[in-house]
């Protein structure tokens, strides 16, 4: 009886070793994320890379959550892609099969923002201070006035001149400012956001 037990209890535990894990628990060490970027013609991407361990893993809910920067314009639509939902200035969308979760917001302005929160189902992979633009001023055209600004960023580390997030401000940042000008959009309606936990409540 004693060995029928014991032989019982070692199939149940090679049957646990050999389960596999939970397909939607991303690793946040290994995943990645892009600086938060935006342009009032949509046309900046942030690119959130979700993986298990070093395993891209594909169908997972990212959540973008811009609602801390208040400095930032939003842009009516706020976003161009079918495959993004909204809630105020809350995205959500699923990775590919790759892993990738690609994000085009169309925004203006900068902000040094308290928490942007970047989640893949459920879990918090990554937390920015700051979401940059071509549109430095905020009033939803780039133009010289932007560049501008951005020229006397030149050489310090403020993040919300840093478009390639290489953490300083430098002339590839201008150069990359300069191939949006013209850009332009009208300002979207605002519409309420539910909060961090109600977003928690969700993955329950």
């Amino acid at each position: 009886m004693k060995l029928c037990l014991v032989a019982q209890g070692i199939l149940i535990l090679c049957i646990l070793l050999a389960a596999p894990s939970r397909a939607d628990d991303p690793t946040p060490s290994t995943c990645r994320v892009s600086p938060i970027v935006a342009c009032p013609g949509g046309d900046l991407r942030i690119n959130v890379l979700v993986r298990k361990g070093r395993t891209p893993l594909g169908h997972a809910l990212v959540t973008l959550d811009l609602g801390p920067c208040s400095e930032l314009k939003m842009a009516a639509p706020l976003t161009i892609d079918p495959n993004v939902t909204l809630d105020g200035v809350r995205l959500t969308r699923k990775s590919a099969e790759d892993g990738h979760a690609l994000f085009a917001v169309r925004a203006g302005g900068v902000s040094a923002c308290s928490r942007i929160l970047v989640l893949a189902a459920g879990v918090l992979i990554a937390e920015r201070t700051a979401i940059v633009s071509p549109d430095q001023n905020g009033d939803m055209r780039v133009d010289q006035a932007d560049l501008d600004i951005l020229r006397a960023k030149l050489g310090t580390k403020d993040p919300t001149g840093d478009l390639d997030g290489d953490g300083r401000v430098t002339p590839s940042d201008v150069l990359a400012a300069r191939l949006h000008l013209g850009h332009h959009a009208d300002l979207a309606t605002p519409t309420k956001t539910t909060t961090w936990g109600e977003i928690k409540a969700g993955y329950r």
